[in-house]
């Protein structure tokens, strides 16, 4: 009885403190549930590789949990990302706490920043050990622990390794196994970018973007499907098109501060599928391909280039941690240049890939491997612009280039790889360049923390040059570069006519001014030495000039500065500077000789320009016999071509026993002026005679005079030119011999000519001369004296009109048998007359 009643009722004491026990377990987990949340997402957090999660919670009413603030950050290499979130509602059913479920979770404000730390230390990074199940919606829409979550304002920003900057403003709601996104982002070119996203619990996730100002079409449409896991595998599938006019301000921040796209046109799509490790980090099971097609169309604003078209074909399969890649043939990069010649309707220039190009990229440690197949051929088809043609070329890549790139840092490294390029012709107006293959070694092209870097050589066994349809130099050219992101060097060797002529030239062009700077060397070149003459040294020689003894070096300097790229039309500039420097040359210019020649000659202005124009003669033998003959000059080419400056400082020569000074003045080939004045003292009129070494002819005398030229850009000619004898004049002596002497027996008008020649003591000889562009020239011969030996010292009259052709007269030098035939003539006309 005792016992039953025991059992049966519990006393009201023992009912009164578990009531009292009760209750103080529901006022502990009321007051404990703030840290055990608290607890329960720093734990979640973490697991995703956050750290210094801070959150501020407040007491909870019966069933809501209010809390102020969470704080988290995480850090990927040098990249911060830090996670603040404010204004969070949790409501709940007390008694579902404790299997973790709530009813739903209000966020009012989120704010999400990402930044490029440059400064901090690369750190282990920690990640959720879910991976990639990140990507099948059905595994995270399902763990979530509530049944709705909401957030009001979502901002985002992210800054590129570059300093560009993106921000986004959204919403977002998960209710009913289907998530959704919307929102608008801009990049730093404030041009805006509507969005929504969605997925669900049948693991589809799309993203659908418009961009403000474009049509109503997306300008970016994604899908990706998720079909389970499968032996710790998640299998995906999706496509991706893109309309590259839309979305070519996202590239913007990525670019380097200052710089700017230029119009975009085009269109990218893109599909995959394959398989992706969930259940840990081993990349090894990763299994993906894809195939890509990309059309793309850039205008260039200004500059040489104006437009560049690329249609690529390419697909990629990944395996573990190798990507292998191709580009598919058809796949084309063409480009229009600027100038007259070149018609819109066609690219100047094409580049394709006839057997498509290959490679592999590999994920390693130490970053990203990319090698490229040997053997791959880019062709490029001729170029047609501006009065330029080059023809077809081929580019290969004679062994495996590989290339190493750590992305989050910035850094790439090539490893030494060569390019042969197939022979080719570079054809102008008025000549062409030959060039056989030319190898391109790349021994060292890498970017670090202090920029980029290069290191090669581009070497040609055979480069063949030919102007006006002659062939000039032939040789080897060797040029090796080096450079960075400040400047660039060069330094060139070419050794033509099988090494006989030595050409060095070195140069640096600096990046950021655009400025360069060029010198070059022709090693002292010396004719008559193992019998090598000019034509010798550089056969076939098409010009009609040849060297056989002295010697000829050269050097040049050259600058530029490249225009700037903003748009102001500024124009290259150039200035150059070659010195010539010739000593002691013998040779002979078509049929005439010369012998002790010295030259030294300053061009510039891109060769526009020579100041100064110095010039000795030993000995110079054109029909007339000239010594010491020296000149000083400057003469510059007009811009057009029709013509030339000239600036005479000095002018002298000796000639038949006098000399020849010219008055220094200048002159404009283009439009001719006043004339070139040359001063004649002390010719000889014995040496004139003696030219044309015709027996029973002499005489003396000395003339002088004065000689006007007109200097056209072809030709010059004599305007008023006067010699006279000087006093007290001189003599000529004419005896006929041979058939002149037997014609005289029955001509009397020719036997009064030769008795009144053969001792005629003249005191007056003077001689007016013009020239007409064509070398035609005029004399007109005053002959005043007597002849002691004939008519009792009769006085002697002549006035004679010579015409001759000069190219003719200096090749014949017939003077005195012109003189006799033509005063044989006149005297025979006069007779006849009187008769």
């Amino acid at each position: 009885m005792f016992a039953a009643k025991f059992t049966g009722h519990i006393p009201r004491h023992r009912r009164l403190l578990i009531s009292l026990a009760g209750l103080l377990a529901l006022i502990t987990i009321y007051w404990a549930l703030p840290s055990v949340i608290a607890e329960f997402l720093q734990f979640r957090l973490a697991l995703a590789g956050f750290t210094q999660v801070d959150i501020a919670a407040r007491r909870p009413s019966r069933d809501e949990l209010h809390i102020d603030s969470i704080q988290a950050n995480r850090r990927f290499g040098k990249r911060l990302l830090v996670v603040r979130a404010s204004g969070i509602k949790i409501r709940y059913r007390p008694l579902e706490l404790l299997s973790g479920r709530l009813t739903s979770i209000h966020i009012e404000t989120a704010n999400i920043e990402s930044r490029f730390d440059e400064a901090a230390q690369s750190m282990d990074e920690t990640g959720d050990e879910s991976g990639p199940i990140v990507f099948d919606p059905r595994h995270w829409l399902s763990e979530l622990p509530a049944e709705e979550l909401s957030l009001e304002h979502l901002n985002v920003d992210f800054q590129t390794s570059g300093g560009g900057i993106y921000a986004a403003r959204a919403a977002a709601q998960v209710l009913d196994g289907k998530a959704m996104l919307s929102g608008e982002f801009r990049s730093s070119a404030k041009q805006p970018f509507i969005f929504s996203a969605q997925t669900n619990t049948n693991g589809e996730f799309t993203l659908n973007v418009l961009a403000s100002g474009h049509s109503a079409s997306p300008v970016l449409d994604v899908t990706v499907r998720s079909e389970g896991v499968t032996n710790g595998a998640l299998s995906v599938n999706g496509e991706l098109q893109a309309s590259l006019e839309g979305i070519a301000d996202l590239l913007k921040p990525w670019l380097e501060s200052g710089r700017e796209l230029p119009p975009v046109k085009g269109r990218l799509e893109s599909r995959w599928q394959g398989t992706i490790p969930v259940t840990d980090h081993n990349l090894d099971t990763f299994e993906l391909s894809s195939n890509h097609d990309l059309r793309i169309a850039i205008e260039a604003p200004n500059g040489s280039v104006r437009s560049v078209e690329s249609q690529v074909r390419a697909s990629a399969s990944v395996a573990g941690r190798q990507i292998r890649w191709r580009i598919e043939e058809p796949s084309t990069l063409s480009a229009r240049f600027t100038g007259k010649s070149n018609a819109r309707s066609a690219p100047a220039a094409v580049i394709m890939f006839p057997k498509g190009v290959a490679g592999v990229v590999e994920f390693a440690p130490e970053g990203l491997v990319f090698d490229v197949a040997a053997g791959s051929i880019a062709r490029l088809s001729p170029i047609e612009s501006n009065g330029m043609y080059l023809s077809a070329l081929d580019i290969a890549l004679t062994r495996t280039a590989k290339f190493l790139s750590d992305p989050e840092l910035a850094r790439w490294n090539f490893e030494p790889f060569e390019l042969l390029m197939s022979p080719a012709t570079l054809r102008w107006t008025s000549g062409e360049i030959r060039i056989d293959p030319v190898s391109l070694k790349i021994n060292a092209l890498a970017r670090g923390d202090a920029g980029w870097e290069a290191k090669g050589e581009l070497r040609s066994k055979s480069v063949k040059s030919i102007v006006q349809d002659k062939r000039l130099l032939t040789g080897e050219v060797s040029i090796k570069f080096q450079g960075d992101s400040k400047q660039f060097d060069f330094e060139s060797v070419a050794a033509l006519s099988q090494g006989k002529l030595l050409l060095t030239g070195r140069a640096r062009h600096r990046l950021s001014s655009g400025r360069g700077s060029a010198y070059f060397d022709l090693a002292p070149v010396v004719f008559g030495e193992s019998g090598s003459t000019l034509k010798q040294l550089l056969e076939p020689w098409p010009y009609p000039v040849d060297l056989h003894a002295g010697r000829i070096q050269a050097h040049g300097s050259g600058s530029w500065k490249l225009p700037t790229g903003d748009g102001s039309r500024e124009a290259l500039r150039f200035r150059n500077k070659i010195t010539v420097k010739a000593e002691g040359l013998t040779g002979q210019f078509k049929t005439i000789p010369f012998k002790g020649l010295d030259a030294y000659l300053v061009l510039s202005d891109g060769l526009r320009k020579v100041d100064p124009v110095r010039i000795s003669i030993e000995r110079l033998d054109p029909g007339v016999p000239i010594t010491w003959l020296a000149a000083e000059a400057a003469v510059t080419a007009h811009a057009d071509g029709s013509g030339y400056h000239i600036d005479l400082h000095r002018f002298d020569a000796n000639l038949l026993g006098g000399a020849v000074h010219a008055v220094p003045g200048q002159w404009d080939t283009a439009r001719p002026g006043h004339p070139m004045i040359l001063n004649v003292k002390g010719l000889s009129l014995g040496q004139i005679i003696a030219l044309e070494m015709e027996q029973g002819v002499e005489g003396s005398g000395t003339l002088d005079g004065r000689l006007p030229l007109q200097i056209a850009q072809n030709h010059v000619a004599i305007r008023g030119g006067e010699l006279h004898a000087r006093a007290p004049g001189g003599w000529i002596r004419y005896q006929p011999t041979g058939g002149a002497k037997a014609l005289a027996e029955d001509n009397i008008g020719l036997q009064f000519v030769t008795q009144a020649l053969s001792n005629l003591h003249y005191k007056t000889l003077k001689i007016k001369a013009d020239s007409t562009p064509k070398g035609d020239l005029d004399l007109r011969v005053e002959l005043r004296g007597h002849n002691p030996d004939w008519q009792a010292n009769r006085p002697v009259h002549l006035n004679l009109n010579i015409q001759e052709n000069i190219p003719m007269l200096l090749h014949s030098l017939s003077v005195a048998e012109d003189l006799t035939e033509r005063v044989t003539r006149q005297v025979q006309e006069g007779y006849r007359k009187k008769q």
